[in-house]
């Protein structure tokens, strides 16, 4: 996600990104969200969770995390030992934890909204309980409950930000779609790397993974969200003025992109040093 600020001629924009692309799935739900965020902004009156369509409606964000959600509950069921042990050692949360527990216990992956609204409730309530816990001994349960309560977290900030933040009443999301689909010779990019840049220094973990024949031969990878937001940034420079000096990541970026963001962002570090 990357954040373009409000102009004379130009809306607050927020640029969106995937691994692999925006399928119609999620230009609906940007779409509906979109609209959610401009009516909140407009009335300042967000509506209840609970009945709050874009929340819980048939094609809110429960419906779309659906698949994400019933993952993290099926990997809750396979560790109830852990769990329970979680729950033993939780104090105050203790029967927080036992009800989550029997709550992905009874679920299926096509259970009700109302179950699995139920379920982030459960795990929302949780999200201080690390500050109870040594999160090394209960790490893998910790996890899953935290990414179940983590949908929640993220719908919860739209209100205030809805509400609070200048130029949301005429707020545009838009989608960044570039051709996924490409093949690359590794050798050959390992050499350009190698030619410009010296040897790529690749961490000793990513030489024992699985993957690691994929570096060696041909392979059709994804573009990554992060590469596609900077291609679009670098292509329309009169956008630079209104970027936010950051970008916004579901999770932490491969080794590879991580590298190029911090060489992108070298020459603006040193004009702000001057």
């Amino acid at each position: 996600m990357l954040c373009l600020k409000p102009t004379q001629a130009s809306p607050l924009t927020v640029h969106i990104a995937k691994n692999g692309g925006l399928d119609d799935t999620d230009q609906k739900i940007l779409s509906k969200l979109q609209l959610w965020l401009r009516a909140v902004s407009q009335t300042q009156r967000p509506p209840p969770t609970q009945t709050d369509r874009l929340w819980i409606g048939e094609d809110g964000l429960l419906e779309y995390a659906r698949e994400r959600v019933w993952y993290h509950i099926t990997q809750i069921n396979q560790l109830s030992g852990e769990v329970a042990a979680l729950a033993a050692h939780a104090g105050i949360y203790s029967s927080l934890v036992n009800q989550l527990q029997c709550l992905c216990g009874r679920a299926t992956d096509d259970s009700t909204l109302q179950c699995l609204n139920g379920i982030i409730d459960k795990a929302y309530e949780l999200r201080c309980v690390w500050s109870e816990l040594d999160p090394v001994k209960h790490r893998k349960a910790l996890r899953h409950i935290g990414m179940i309560g983590r949908l929640r977290a993220a719908y919860l900030c739209f209100k205030p930000v809805a509400c609070k933040l200048e130029g949301v009443s005429t707020i545009e999301l838009r989608s960044l779609n570039y051709h996924q689909c490409t093949i690359i010779k590794a050798k050959v990019f390992q050499r350009y790397l190698e030619k410009v840049g010296g040897e790529p220094q690749l961490p000793a973990s990513l030489l024992k993974a699985k993957g690691v024949p994929k570096y060696t031969r041909s392979w059709r990878p994804h573009i990554h969200a992060e590469m596609q937001l900077l291609v679009s940034l670098a292509s329309k420079p009169e956008q630079q003025r209104r970027i936010h000096r950051y970008i916004g990541l579901s999770k932490k970026p491969c080794f590879m992109c991580y590298q190029i963001l911090l060489s992108y962002n070298m020459p603006s570090q040193r004009q702000r040093c001057k």
